[in-house]
């Protein structure tokens, strides 16, 4: 599988396999949600945060390619096209003389 025509590495297939376990174990488990991100965040040393946000991910198809890293295109900006140039001006005015 390529992403934005690069193969990802072994190491980040390795990585995303292990995610992935984990994650079956907690949507395939028993145990409470919040008890099963702490043990899966400590065993993967993630933050509980990161575990929510492989989740959501991973959640859907349950694809191990879900997890693997995200290029540089796969993002989505935060801020407007309209605040970006209002910034830039900014910066050009007040600290770029």
């Amino acid at each position: 599988m390529t992403l934005n025509g690069q193969e990802p590495s072994d190491e980040a297939w390795s990585k995303a396999t292990r995610i992935a376990r984990e994650l079956d174990r907690i949507l395939d488990g028993t145990e409470p949600m919040r008890d099963a991100v702490a043990r899966a965040a400590s065993e993967l040393r993630l933050s509980a945060r990161q575990i929510y946000n492989h989740l959501s991910r991973y959640r859907d198809e349950r694809r191990v390619s879900s997890l693997l890293p995200r290029t540089s295109g796969a993002r989505r900006t935060r801020i407007s096209q309209a605040v970006e140039e209002i910034i830039a001006q900014t910066l050009r005015e007040m600290w770029l003389s």
